[in-house]
């Protein structure tokens, strides 16, 4: 009877042994299983959206909306709202009068006004390459050579929301500061009709303030912001960023 009490006592401590020993056991295995599912779920998301349709239901559509207001906030808000409010640095036109009478320009301010047809660059196609064509250029290179096929639409989606806001931020802070210098441009006199019998501008205030928004430069700022967004996008595609 006694060796029949020690047996079964002992049996009972290696089955609780066996028991605690397999308790670390299942709770590695919980564990694991549990930080499996939360990598597979973190790569499920990462991996964005698969078609047009859940890219619509997911919360980038309203992230790509909010770029869009910020794009189209930094393009009209300064000439429509912040010029209004702040005005524009109003400089005393540049001239001297000498005894006998006579004007004296500036002439780094004299320069002949270039007729539209002449001019190489318009403001046009300064939008149509410094804008749409970098918006086109993002969209052809993530949506047609994305790096990862189930990635596409959360690249292109990245690429496109980058770029409008940072056309954005860009017009609204070189308009900012055109405000803000108010420096002439070098065709200032021919472009308000400056003339020299009243000392004043007679083509009118629209002219005038066109002609007192000389720098920053928007064509410079416009198309260095919008290339700079494509070159950081093309090397960050071929791992050199």
């Amino acid at each position: 009877s006694i060796n029949d009490a020690s047996s079964s006592s002992s049996s009972s401590f290696a089955k609780r042994t066996g028991d605690d020993e397999r308790k670390p056991l299942n709770v590695d295995e919980s564990s694991s299983s549990s930080s499996s599912s939360s990598v597979a779920t973190t790569a499920g998301t990462t991996s964005g959206p698969r078609d047009l349709a859940s890219y619509v239901r997911s919360r980038l559509s309203r992230e790509l909306g909010c770029c869009v207001v910020l794009f189209l906030f930094g393009l009209r808000s300064p000439k429509n709202w912040m010029r209004p409010m702040m005005g524009v640095n109003m400089r005393p036109i540049p001239y001297q009068t000498t005894k006998a009478g006579d004007v004296i320009l500036d002439f780094a301010l004299a320069q002949p006004l270039v007729p539209l047809e002449d001019v190489k660059v318009t403001s046009e196609m300064l939008v149509g390459i410094g804008v749409w064509g970098t918006v086109l250029s993002l969209l052809v290179f993530s949506l047609l050579f994305p790096p990862q096929r189930a990635r596409r639409l959360l690249d292109a989606h990245s690429a496109l929301c980058s770029a409008l806001v940072g056309l954005g931020l860009s017009e609204f802070v070189t308009n900012a500061l055109k405000f803000y210098v108010g420096r002439f441009r070098p065709n200032f006199y021919e472009l308000c009709g400056f003339d020299v019998s009243t000392l004043t501008c007679a083509a009118g205030e629209d002219r005038e303030m066109e002609g007192r928004l000389s720098f920053p430069s928007g064509h410079s700022s416009m198309s260095f912001c919008g290339m700079s967004v494509l070159a950081w996008y093309l090397l960050g595609r071929v791992a050199l960023a």
